[in-house]
């Protein structure tokens, strides 16, 4: 990792700054950017490659006033992240219909904070719209007790229950595992 003014330079076999305390995934937004966590313990080879350069099925879901961003690696990972646009201080909800958002997703190994693999990843316009739309609605309709109201949909949704509920998708397939190619676009299901 390498610190420049404001901005953080990482590599694989990097530590990461932040511990995720457990197994899973979180998403954020900062800087006009996204950026996808996601720690494990004992990654496979198999798996770390899945994660970095896989097939990538991105759904956005709202449950109860709950924005749910789900990525499905494959078919053998699915992490759901709840996203809460109301935890931040500042969160410009302004976007044209022609934007669309760019991210990192970090693969990170709980055992020791080491980055095992980094993934560039993009958001077409259709889904940045629909993102940054029930973001703002969220922000303007606070969940009160969030961290109760979190823990009740998922006693009552599964994973896979969360991404048939999805209003849209972004899809990302890699023409070939050793170029950056990509075929990206939104589907939305009503």
């Amino acid at each position: 990792m390498c610190k420049d003014s404001d901005y953080i330079r990482y590599a694989v076999g990097d530590r990461f700054d932040k511990n995720l305390g457990g197994d899973g995934a979180i998403f954020e937004i900062h800087d006009g950017m996204f950026n996808i966590v996601i720690g494990m313990s004992d990654f496979t080879d198999e798996e770390i490659s899945a994660l970095e350069s896989g097939a990538l099925d991105v759904y956005l879901t709202v449950i109860e006033g709950i924005v749910f961003i789900s990525a499905k690696f494959g078919e053998s990972f699915i992490f759901d992240m709840p996203f809460n646009a109301g935890l931040y201080k500042d969160f410009d909800t302004d976007i044209s219909e022609k934007t669309g958002l760019v991210g990192v997703i970090f693969v990170i190994d709980n055992n020791d904070n080491t980055i095992k693999a980094i993934r560039g990843y993009g958001f077409d316009p259709v889904f940045t719209m629909y993102l940054y739309k029930f973001a703002k609605q969220q922000r303007e309709n606070e969940i009160l007790n969030y961290d109760e109201h979190i823990k009740n949909v998922y006693e009552r949704y599964t994973p896979a229950d969360i991404i048939n509920f999805a209003i849209c998708k972004n899809v990302a397939r890699s023409v070939n595992n050793r170029q950056n190619e990509f075929n990206r676009k939104s589907v939305l299901k009503y």
